[in-house]
Order: C-alpha cells, then sequence, then structure tokens
C-alpha cells in the first residue's frame, strides 16, 4: 500500500509492485476518494502490521525490522494501530446514487444536489 510503513522507511528499495497481478495501487486517501466519488462511504479501514515486507529489495530493512526486538517493542502492533501495514482492507457502503453517463451531480451552495446534464452531440 502506498503510505504503508515499509514504502516510507525503504522508499526507493520498495519495489513491491507486481503490474502482472495488481491493475491499480492506492493509498488510504486515494481509495477512500474513489470509493466517495463512486457514492460510497467507508465503514472500517484495516491494515495488516507489516513493518517490512521480505521482498523490499534491502536485506538491512528487514533485518532491522523483522526480528525479537522489534517484536518485544510491539512495532507491528504499532504498525497495525496506525493503519500502515502494507496491505488493506476497506469496507464500504453505498450512500448516494452515481450519476449514469451523460449526467453529472454538483453540490450547489446550500448542500443540495444539482443535476448537471452533458450535451448531446
Amino acid at each position: 500500500m502506498f503510505g504503508s510503513f515499509n514504502q516510507r522507511v525503504a522508499g526507493r528499495k520498495w519495489q513491491i509492485i507486481a503490474p502482472e497481478g495488481h491493475l491499480y495501487y492506492f493509498s488510504k486517501r486515494t481509495l477512500g476518494q474513489s470509493l466517495a466519488k463512486a457514492g460510497f462511504e467507508v465503514c472500517h479501514l484495516e491494515t495488516n502490521s507489516a513493518l517490512i515486507n521480505p521482498l523490499t529489495h534491502s536485506p538491512l530493512l528487514v533485518k532491522l525490522f523483522n526480528n525479537r526486538y522489534a517484536t518485544r517493542l510491539k512495532l507491528p502492533q504499532i504498525t497495525q494501530a496506525l493503519r500502515l501495514g502494507d496491505e488493506m482492507w476497506m469496507i464500504a457502503r453505498k450512500v448516494r446514487p452515481v450519476a449514469s453517463s451523460g449526467e453529472a451531480r454538483a453540490q450547489g451552495r446550500e448542500g443540495q444536489d444539482v443535476e448537471v446534464r452533458e450535451p448531446v452531440q
């Protein structure tokens, strides 16, 4: 996940990009924005407790963070509590209909929905 502890600490050595297995990559913010744009509200967000993924191209970082000392310091629990793990699960519910093609919805000054139609060509 972009913005994870692993990605922030490893920087350019964080190379967990696998285009053959993942079409899109999100951060908590970008996935939340995409869901909101589609008419959903995030109900629950959770990440795993991974500190540094063993696939990170830095053996030093893997050794520094994936050991019994990190476990004693409760770093995995802190990572999970702060939602900074590498993998993310989001539960969302539909709160409003999405405008059909050819239509868009905008908010007026008082917050009410205003229908906006694109010109037909």
